[in-house]
């Protein structure tokens, strides 16, 4: 087991932090982790129907390149996990679930990070009369998942959590009907 000693330094971001911890390992030997103090985030299965799904385009900075992903986000402090999805999924949509049901919750880096991903199913979308976000979202559209299945296959859908809120829709609900 691990103990942290103290913490060496900090890195504040808007909506996280970064620890530079110098910890005790077994053996009485030290030795220092880096650790992203992150908030819990949801991401969002967006059914419009059994064989089809919403998903959105957006640039992502730290790969330098649009990626294809379902609605996903951040907790606001204090605000419950089924809230944050069914906001995020209004924010980068436009769609709002008559129904939403929770299918898993994940640590994507669990070598680093404290996040907590929690993964829902949204069903019954009706569409809003303000869009998504155009700063934020580049384009949203709807999708057969046979396709995204087939980009996820060939290496074009390369979001983990995309890919694991996919697996989670067809495997642990029995499918998206």
């Amino acid at each position: 087991m691990e103990t942290k000693i103290k913490t060496l330094g900090r890195l504040f971001a808007r909506s996280f932090h970064v620890d530079l911890d110098h910890i005790r390992r077994p053996g009485d030997r030290t030795a220092e982790r880096l650790v992203i103090r992150h908030p819990s985030a949801v991401v969002v299965v967006p059914l419009v129907s059994p064989d089809e799904t919403v998903v959105v385009t957006q640039y992502r900075y730290a790969l330098g390149r649009e990626t294809v992903e379902f609605p996903a986000g951040k907790l606001e402090p204090g605000e419950a996990p089924e809230t944050a999805a069914l906001r995020e999924l209004a924010e980068e949509t436009g769609y709002r679930a008559g129904r939403i049901e929770p299918l898993l919750s994940f640590a994507p880096s669990v070598g680093y990070s404290t996040e907590i991903i929690h993964a829902f199913v949204a069903r019954n979308l009706t569409r809003l009369d303000e869009g998504p976000d155009p700063d934020e979202i580049a384009r949203v559209e709807i999708m057969r998942l046979d396709r995204l299945k087939e980009l996820v296959r060939a290496g074009e859908i390369i979001d983990g959590t995309t890919m694991l809120a996919l697996a989670a829709c067809e495997w642990l609900a029995g499918g998206p009907e």
